[in-house]
């Protein structure tokens, strides 16, 4: 049988699709596929994973083959090739790959809050006399085509999921007071949240309950700064008011990941923040707008009752534009029990999920993709789900 082989692109212009390229490539490789992932981000990676190389072109990660975009320009196309979000492709390596032998395919993995087109867990765009092309869309079956979860994170029981509280010992790996969250409700931002969250920082400092905002390494950094005192790129924090405001350092995926699933809610408009949020427990507020945030809740929020819907949906839009935000966090905070626990049922969804590599790697084998449902779709808990 011919092997079969992936190429999997991300890029920087294509937000949070490293993370999500990362889990796909080790999930294919874990199958013993022989899987390239071509992005632009490799000196990012070095921070990311800790274990590579920033410096190098090419080299071997988790078991596949990590490689600077501008290679691909010069490389064999592999026979499936993977376009993560809208990440781009360099053109003469389509030109390449669409000129192969026939039997090739090209997949385009769509974001949760995309609006996508289509039923089922492969939607066919293209078929040509050398390949096929599909779009399909990170979710619950039937309608889309499973989850990528953190690769090397073991499920933590529900229980625990509920309980949000940060070990003494990332505190101290984080140069922090082992009390500092000590009574505090604690608020992780992304590192490229907006404008808003200078509204949402003056409005925390002055509410009744302590709030421990913790901020993600990037431009927000430069934002908050004159709001919250901090420098921005010099780890640290400060308290102004009920207040503590945490800047975090550049940090690799696993630490944030320990950080993501000690706090109350995160304020987020990143798909691989969401995803890491929603998969170990974490309330999430995404802060997109639009379309964008209508898609999310449908997915995060669709099961949940309509006034914790709509209140999610308050708090969402507030976030998103700036406005009400006294008012939108006063309610979120009045039905944060409920919140928990849709937090908790989302993470469970994600859990019992099937694995988007599982899935892509039986789409390439079948040429009748509507048995991918009847062979994926979850019937029973699994363990993880009834712990």
């Amino acid at each position: 049988m011919e092997s079969i082989t992936w190429d999997v692109f991300s890029s920087k212009d294509a937000a949070g699709s490293l993370w999500f390229a990362v889990q796909l490539a080790r999930g294919l490789a874990d199958k013993g596929e022989t899987v390239r992932l071509y992005t632009d981000a490799v000196s990012s990676l070095g921070v990311l994973l800790t274990d590579l190389d920033a410096d190098l072109w090419m080299q071997s990660c988790a078991g596949f083959q990590l490689a600077d975009r501008r290679l691909s320009t010069v490389a064999q196309p592999a026979r499936n090739m993977v376009q993560m979000f809208d990440s781009k492709v360099p053109a003469n390596y389509m030109t390449r790959f669409v000129s192969q032998r026939a039997g090739a395919a090209w997949m385009r993995i769509e974001r949760v809050d995309a609006v996508l087109e289509g039923a089922g867990p492969m939607s066919l765009i293209e078929a040509t006399s050398t390949y096929t092309a599909y779009a399909t869309q990170i979710g619950d079956l039937p309608d889309r085509a499973g989850y990528l979860r953190q690769y090397d994170r073991v499920p933590t029981p529900r229980g625990r999921r509920l309980q949000k509280v940060m070990p003494v010992g990332l505190l101290n790996l984080l140069g922090l007071p082992p009390t500092l969250l000590e009574g505090k409700t604690v608020v992780f931002v992304d590192g490229e949240a907006g404008p808003s969250l200078m509204r949402w920082a003056r409005m925390l400092s002055s509410q009744s309950i302590e709030v421990c905002l913790i901020v993600e390494h990037g431009s927000v950094q430069t934002l908050l700064a004159e709001v919250v005192g901090l420098e921005p790129d010099c780890p640290g924090f400060s308290v102004t008011d009920s207040l503590t405001t945490v800047y975090l350092p550049p940090l690799a995926w696993y630490v944030i990941d320990e950080v993501l699933a000690a706090s109350h809610v995160v304020l987020t408009s990143a798909p691989d923040i969401a995803a890491r949020a929603a998969e170990v427990g974490s309330p999430v507020l995404w802060g997109a707008g639009g379309v964008s945030e209508a898609q999310f809740l449908r997915w995060y929020a669709g099961r949940a009752r309509p006034s914790i819907q709509d209140a999610l949906g308050y708090a969402c839009e507030a976030l998103a534009s700036g406005g009400n935000a006294a008012q939108a966090w006063n309610w979120y905070r009045s039905i944060e029990k409920d919140v928990f626990e849709l937090a908790a049922d989302v993470s469970d969804r994600i859990y019992r999920g099937p694995d988007l590599s599982d899935v892509l790697h039986a789409a390439v084998r079948q040429d009748d993709h509507r048995h991918l449902v009847t062979q994926f779709l979850p019937t029973q808990p699994t363990a993880q789900h009834i712990l």
